[in-house]
């Protein structure tokens, strides 16, 4: 897939793709065995090499690592489109290649029309669409509407981040009180098959009773390496979740105060998956801010029905224990995202 992209961008010839996912091919017509121009359309335009996937006509976010960026993959549409990533333009659409048509999954564009409108619309790349245009204020404001689930109270994040610093403490005790138990045991272990291998010298064990011993402590000392090497600092840091929740607390005020081409970086960090259908924008948060978006609401539900306030640890606690709900698990894109998030909240002042 990657070498098929990169040769259509490159103005090349497509070769025959590798098969990146190793899944068994049907026998090739002809004897060549060459892949067919409409097979190398439908792989260019298959968004499983993104992470996506289509279901039933909907285009769903997988769980399966993205093997092409999404900017080369939308690139690879542009040019399929017709356009030249090396043509001029004469205008830049902020929010362009953001949105994909909820009817039949292609990019969504933009033109200006009359010298002054912006409208974005599909761009029609696999045949007639009935999806409408819309005014790119008024895509900018849909875009924006997921981001109002995001209102932390500055006192709730406080909470978080300190029961976050106190269960990252837990956790590293916790680590480290089983790393010495696993090495403990090893030495143990590597002991007692000295102690075997004298027994068997003396004649005080048979050698079939050696060999299974052998063979049984031999296997559990390499289960013993294996998860001492697997055990290894995670990815995030507390100071990463403080950012996170920094910007749950301003998210829209953030993009209210932006620039179009800044307000696509926030939602860039911000939203997944975001569909272009009926004239209306639907969108995600992503994780771990989907999380903490739902927790917003689950405690303002609790407090529209007068419950106790420390009721609220109840909603948090599960969120906050990476030991289940993983609240700030982040992978490698998210915490690539950790240092745009920072300095949007930090050059912005609310």
């Amino acid at each position: 897939m990657s070498t098929a992209t990169l040769n259509l961008l490159q103005g090349g010839v497509v070769a025959p793709p590798a098969n990146p996912l190793s899944l068994p091919r049907p026998p090739p017509r002809k004897p060549s065995g060459n892949v067919s121009k409409a097979q190398v359309a439908n792989l260019l335009s298959n968004p499983i090499y993104v992470g996506d996937y289509r279901w039933l006509g909907e285009l769903y976010s997988g769980t399966h690592q993205p093997i092409v960026s999404r900017s080369l993959f939308d690139e690879v549409q542009r040019q399929r489109d017709g356009r030249s990533r090396h043509q001029q333009q004469k205008h830049t659409f902020a929010f362009r290649g953001l949105v994909r048509c909820g009817n039949c999954g292609c990019v969504v564009t933009a033109e200006r029309k009359k010298g002054k409108y912006v409208y974005y619309h599909c761009t029609h790349a696999r045949g007639d669409c009935d999806e409408k245009a819309v005014r790119e204020e008024v895509l900018a404001e849909m875009l924006g509407e997921p981001l109002k689930r995001l209102r932390l109270s500055q006192v709730r994040a406080a909470w978080i981040a300190e029961e976050l610093q106190a269960d990252d403490k837990r956790c590293r005790q916790e680590r480290a009180q089983e790393r010495r138990r696993l090495k403990q045991e090893y030495q143990q272990i590597d002991s007692k098959l000295d102690h075997l291998y004298e027994d068997k010298l003396s004649g005080a064990i048979s050698a079939d009773f050696w060999k299974r011993k052998h063979e049984a402590c031999v296997a559990r000392l390499g289960m013993i390496r294996e998860a001492l090497a697997q055990d290894t600092d995670p990815a995030h840091k507390p100071t990463d979740a403080a950012r996170i929740l920094e910007l749950s607390q301003k998210a829209y005020s953030l993009y209210l105060a932006r620039k179009p081409e800044e307000q696509r970086e926030l939602l860039e960090i911000l939203l997944s998956n975001s569909l272009l259908t009926g004239g209306k924008v639907e969108a995600a948060l992503r994780y771990p801010y989907d999380v903490i978006a739902d927790g917003i609401e689950e405690e303002e539900e609790l407090n529209r029905k007068g419950r106790p306030k420390s009721d609220a640890r109840t909603v948090w606690l599960p969120r906050c224990n990476p030991h289940r709900t993983h609240l700030v698990s982040l992978d490698a894109a998210e915490v690539g995202a950790v240092e745009r998030i920072e300095f949007l909240v930090a050059s912005t002042a609310i």
